[in-house]
């Protein structure tokens, strides 16, 4: 018996790479949505860069890296078909999002979590944002806040598996680690994108001071390449920032 799955592993591990490579050549056809994905993650990292680390944010900082790393990861999984496991990493996403400005409020708290006795909920968290000084009597943070409140709910269907749609098996009842199917990109970029114009747009209304008048430049031309008119429109008219409609 050791010996024959002594075997099974050698031939497993020999198999997996050459079919994660097949799927990752067969959604090379979607290369355009995940370049789009791409520049979108660079523009939460221009904003971390620029605005928040400059800001001399501290140890709080890694939770927006960590944020960050969750977006690239999403992005390196879907672009091999492991499309629940990325919508796992967009769902921790936005929870190590909302842990760092809540925590860049509250060093006490901070200190605590480190110590490992502090453990807010993704509930808790929300509620805070939601009557939060700073975001108060924006529109964009209300629209923004309830996007993440929808996108946690349906990513939190993909982790929990409570959904079908988000089975990696649902479809052949087998063991499937990749699926090449181009569909599953779409629907992954849909959440990938609301979630990342969240972020890009409560980082705006919490550091807007940064980003009015003729600052950031570069940052504010990397946020016009992401950012739909209607947004645009909207952290002009509500946060005084302008965005280059050219580049």
């Amino acid at each position: 018996m050791e010996r024959e799955l002594a075997n099974n592993f050698s031939a497993f591990n020999k198999q997996w790479p050459v079919d994660m490579l097949s799927v990752f050549k067969a959604l090379a056809s979607e290369d355009a949505q995940f370049k789009s994905s791409y520049i979108r993650i660079c523009c939460v990292q221009a904003l971390r860069e620029m605005l928040v680390d400059a800001g001399g944010a501290g140890a709080v900082l890694s939770f927006l890296t960590e944020a960050q790393n969750d977006l690239l990861m999403s992005h390196c999984l879907a672009r091999i078909g492991s499309f629940r496991s990325s919508l796992k990493s967009l769902r921790a996403c936005v929870e190590n999002f909302y842990f760092f400005a809540y925590y860049k409020d509250h060093p006490i708290e901070l200190a605590r979590w480190n110590a490992g006795d502090h453990r807010m909920s993704f509930t808790d968290l929300h509620g805070y944002f939601e009557v939060h000084p700073d975001l108060r009597g924006f529109g964009l943070a209300v629209e923004s806040l309830a996007a993440f409140k929808k996108e946690y709910a349906t990513l939190s269907k993909a982790v929990h598996g409570s959904n079908v749609a988000f089975q990696m098996t649902a479809q052949s009842e087998t063991i499937n680690l990749w699926n090449a199917d181009a569909a599953g990109v779409g629907k992954w970029a849909t959440r990938e994108k609301a979630v990342v114009g969240a972020v890009v747009s409560i980082l705006a209304i919490l550091y807007r001071s940064k980003l009015q008048g003729a600052s950031q430049l570069g940052v504010r031309q990397v946020m016009a390449l992401i950012l739909p008119p209607s947004i645009k429109a909207k952290i002009k008219s509500q946060l005084s920032i302008n965005l280059p409609s050219s580049i």
